[in-house]
Parts: structure tokens; sequence; C-alpha cells
């Protein structure tokens, strides 16, 4: 399901923030639980339980990780692994949106609060487990537009 470079990006991921702060979501989650049914991706998708003030809580400084020039939820990990990460905490006075700082994009937030919630364990490879929201969850979240 992950290829060596995912599970060394999510072992980095582990390591910073501790399973409790992070879920894997949409074509990432659905791609654990539908397997070769669901669409393919390359990506990693997660929310991670902090809020906008305090992201992104640690990646800024892991060595071989960047963010994206244009996107700033999108991150390249070491192996060419982009990681997608939501700030799920956050609240900026709108309720259910995240502006973010230098382009203004906005994103519903909408769900996300129960991918944190509902997030149950799957073990990745031997010695890692994360949690992943469910197959409910992450189809609704999948289909949910972001609000640009």
């Amino acid at each position: 399901m992950f290829t060596a470079d995912q599970v060394r990006a999510l072992l980095t991921l582990v390591r910073i923030w501790s399973t409790e702060k992070f879920v894997l979501i949409g074509a990432t989650a659905m791609r654990w639980h539908m397997g070769e049914r669901s669409r393919e991706t390359h990506d990693i998708d997660l929310i991670l339980g902090v809020t906008l003030d305090r992201y992104p809580a640690g990646l800024e400084t892991e060595p071989g990780w960047s963010r994206h020039s244009k996107r700033e939820h999108t991150w390249l990990a070491p192996g060419d692994v982009y990681v997608d990460v939501i700030p799920g905490g956050a609240d900026d006075g709108a309720p259910n949106v995240l502006t973010w700082p230098e382009s203004g994009f906005q994103m519903n937030l909408a769900g996300l609060r129960l991918a944190l919630d509902q997030a149950v364990a799957i073990e990745v490879v031997p010695g890692l487990t994360i949690r992943v929201a469910p197959l409910e969850v992450s189809q609704e979240l999948r289909h949910r537009p972001a609000l640009a």
C-alpha cells in the first residue's frame, strides 16, 4: 500500500507529532480501506490536530522536508513524497473554514473533526501504527469542495 519512502515519511510524522496528533484522510485513507478498488493516489493526505498558529508544528525543521512554493498545505518529504497537511484545529473566526495566511485560499473543514474523533489504528508495517479516518468519513471528505 505505501512505498518505502512514504513509510519513512510516516515514521518522521509519528516521531515529531505522535500518532494522536494526525489522521490519514481523503484518497489515502480510502485506498487503505478499499485497496485496489479505490483510485490510486501518490500523495499522503492528513489532518493535523493543531491550530493554524501552531502549524506546521515542527515539520519545518525536519531535514529534507520542504514546503511547496504555491500550496501552503503541501510538503515534499525525502524521496519525492508529497504530504498534504491540513491543521484541523484551525479556527480563524469562520466556522469550518480555514483561510491560509499567505495565499488567502480557503478550505472547508467540515467533517475533519469527525475524522480526528473517529479514526482507527492501522498497522502500516511492523512497528508503525497510525490512525486513519473511517471509510465513510474519508468518502465524504473526498467529495467535499474546497471554498477557494
